[in-house]
């Protein structure tokens, strides 16, 4: 019988895919050893995060929902018959289940409102037994990392870079507050932990290893769960291409996936290496000032301990588009439909233009080799004043750098 269930309830950016990734691949393992982590699977697609059933379950608008959106769920008769195998399947699991500990995952269900989470406790205990002990886990991130963070993300998920910081920034300011307060209102406080994912990453094991051990499992559980690292974050060229691409061809039109967009290869963009995504100095600053309030409260109400301000340093840009991100690019090119091609070669161009003066003589004829390599592939004419004025400006840097080359010795250190 089923004594306890742990509820792992993110929060967004938390690592949240690499726990629920490594605890699927371990299910049969987790299984013997008295944990069940339910599998669910929809269409033969099997669904490890458990966001997609539960939040579309409970939330009162799973048409809506981008995940049935995205499979095409809008149907209110086809919401009912997914959603009735949802249960299907997580009544199933449980009564063949003989161990004591049940492990539900899922991020979305921290956008679930106190009703609707009154309604899943409600389901969790009529699904095992009326003294279920029931136990709320939150992971929590410094704002400013999470702050960058969700805006990869939504760019992931269709936002063009350029728009998000502002709409990023108000969204986190109360972010803890706003989300973990409904939690103490459906549950006990007793309930419902809260842990630093900085403290959790230090983990013998990493933050699936921290996660087993603070549910209880032995050692011998937490080194043999099978550790993912999924979710990682994408680079900077990554970010500014899929941007172009979300802002040319939006992800969604009037509700529906945008189908310009089927034959995008975005797995592939993301792949793009490159330097890290960043945040100006001033802006990073911004967002800690404005998050102290929340993260008071945080401190006061759950006991975490308190983050410190982390300076960065200069921006400089000198590394980005550089080798290795263009020779990738094309490699992938060339299998992108013609109208994404040209988007991402405009974003290249564009690109170039902003970062070209602060590379070396050498980075400067490697980027210009694969700028008319892309423009050969992308079979697009840009306008004749555009190039003209880019050849111009790619010309007066060239000749600044060569005539800096005699003087270099000066800057080296003796």
């Amino acid at each position: 019988m089923i004594k306890t269930v742990f509820i792992h309830i993110g929060l967004h950016k938390t690592a949240s895919t690499s726990i629920q990734d490594s605890l699927a691949e371990s299910h049969e393992y987790l299984i013997n050893n008295n944990y069940l982590y339910p599998i669910f699977f929809l269409n033969d697609k099997r669904i490890v995060n458990h966001s997609i059933p539960f939040f579309s379950l409970f939330t009162k608008h799973p048409a809506k929902y981008q995940v049935n959106i995205k499979a095409n769920i809008n149907d209110d008769n086809e919401l009912e018959k997914v959603h009735k195998k949802y249960l299907e399947q997580l009544k199933s699991q449980i009564d063949s289940f003989q161990g004591e500990y049940l492990i539900i995952s899922g991020e979305d269900i921290s956008r679930l409102t106190v009703l609707e989470l009154l309604e899943l406790r409600k389901l969790i205990i009529d699904l095992t037994n009326p003294n279920i002990k029931i136990e709320v886990i939150a992971f929590v991130r410094n704002p400013v990392d999470l702050v960058k963070s969700s805006m990869q993300e939504m760019v992931k998920h269709g936002e063009v870079i350029e728009n998000i910081y502002s709409v990023t920034v108000e969204r986190l300011k109360n972010k803890f507050r706003l989300t973990l307060d409904k939690f103490l209102q459906a549950f006990s406080s007793d309930e419902v932990k809260v842990f630093r994912m900085e403290d959790a990453q230090k983990h013998q094991n990493g933050i699936c290893g921290y996660f087993m051990q603070i549910i209880g499992a032995p050692e011998l559980i937490q080194n043999l769960v099978s550790l993912f690292y999924s979710n990682q974050s994408i680079s900077y060229e990554a970010i500014m291409l899929l941007s172009a691409v979300n802002h040319s061809f939006p992800l969604f039109i009037d509700g529906k996936s945008n189908p310009e967009r089927k034959d995008l290869d975005q797995f592939s963009l993301i792949k793009i290496p490159g330097e890290k995504y960043s945040i100006s100095e001033s802006k990073r600053k911004l967002i800690w000032d404005n998050c102290q309030e929340d993260l008071k409260w945080l401190y006061t109400t759950f006991g975490v301990n308190p983050y410190s301000y982390r300076y960065e340093g200069k921006i400089t840009g000198t590394e980005y588009w550089g080798r290795k991100s263009l020779e990738y690019l094309d490699t992938i090119f060339a299998d992108q439909p013609d109208k994404i091609r040209e988007v991402l070669f405009k974003c290249v161009v564009k690109e170039i233009n902003v970062h070209f003066e602060q590379k070396d003589l050498k980075e400067m004829i490697f980027t210009l080799k694969y700028f008319f390599r892309l423009s050969r592939k992308a079979k697009i004419l840009l306008s004749p004043q555009y190039l003209f004025n880019c050849y111009v400006k790619w010309i007066f840097y060239f000749l600044i750098s060569i005539f800096k080359m005699p003087f270099s010795f000066l800057n080296k250190p003796k």
